[in-house]
């Protein structure tokens, strides 16, 4: 495990049971939807879900299921522990869909959250959007 690692893998286990404290702008505790993953739309027929808990844990359905992670934010830096998932099999494409999901998420580094729009973007070291979200509604 490179340093890097190993100081960001402290810093989680740290500062897990610490939640960033709340902001009038926070998107915790609010379901969101995928709307685009890597720069591609959703897989047609499947829902892509997350919610980022005041509790410090994203849950969410990858399309066939269930996962969560441990996450810490720090102003606009993020950062998101390895996520644990249920085990059903569905399609293949299905699988496959619901695994670039969770990869995308393990690149996570920067959030950016427009409250009025309802939006969340989730980006990578390069500071490009690895994932989209949208407030779901209902």
């Amino acid at each position: 495990m490179t340093i890097p690692a190993l100081l960001a893998a402290a810093a989680l286990s740290l500062l897990a049971a610490q939640p960033a404290a709340a902001q009038d702008d926070d998107f915790r505790d609010i379901p969101f939807v995928v709307t685009e993953l890597r720069g591609n739309p959703p897989v047609d027929g499947i829902t892509q879900t997350a919610t980022f808990g005041s509790n410090g844990t994203i849950s969410g359905e990858g399309g066939c299921n269930g996962f969560s992670a441990g996450f810490i934010v720090m102003s606009e830096a993020i950062m998101v522990q390895p996520a644990r998932s249920t085990r059903k099999a569905c399609e293949p494409a299905i699988m496959e869909a619901e695994k670039r999901m969770l990869d995308a998420l393990s690149v996570v580094v920067e959030v950016e959250y427009d409250a009025d729009a309802g939006t969340l973007v989730l980006k990578g070291a390069d500071r490009r959007a690895v994932m989209r979200l949208a407030r779901q509604d209902g």
